[in-house]
Formats: structure tokens, sequence, C-alpha cells
């Protein structure tokens, strides 16, 4: 919970210089020390990097993955960790 409250923040141009080929390598606990995200990211394989997109391309994309996906073989699960206002929301989220 300490991390997920950290003040610490990623900004794309963390990303810009790191590929992610070489992120891969990296430990869970070295990436989620760099911080919280400030910006939607998406994977580029051209480049090998997360590049930032606009919130709404972020939530269409998001949006038009979810709905290609059949029901029944589908399962989420946000974190264990996750607070009971945002495991509301996810699932309010998931149940559209």
């Amino acid at each position: 919970m300490a991390r997920e409250a950290s003040k610490a923040r990623v900004a794309p141009d963390f990303f810009a210089a790191h590929l992610v080929s070489k992120l891969r390598g990296w430990s869970d606990c070295d990436l989620e020390y760099r911080g919280r995200l400030t910006h939607p990211m998406r994977y580029d394989p051209g480049t090998d990097c997360n590049e930032p997109v606009a919130w709404d391309e972020a939530f269409a994309g998001i949006g038009a993955a979810l709905r290609g996906f059949q029901p029944d073989p589908v399962e989420f699960y946000p974190s264990g960790r996750a607070s009971n206002e945002a495991a509301f929301l996810y699932q309010t989220l998931v149940g559209l």
C-alpha cells in the first residue's frame, strides 16, 4: 500500500530513454520504485518503447479490446491490495 501512495512519478521521458526489452530485465521492485505513471502509455513494437497516448485514445483502445472478448473465458483480478473503492469501480467497469 505504501508504494501506491508514493509521490514518485514516471513521466514519458523515462520510457523514451528505456527500451522495453531492457526494462524486462529489471526486477518488479526496481520498476515499482520508479513511481506511478503520469500518462497512459502504449507499447510500440517498431521502436520497442512505451509511448504516451491521449486519455481518450487510451480508453477507446481498452474499450475496443474488452468488447472483443467472449465473456465466459475472461477473468479479471486487479490486485489483492486494491481498496474497496477501487475494487468497486473495477467490478463496475468489468460488469458493463
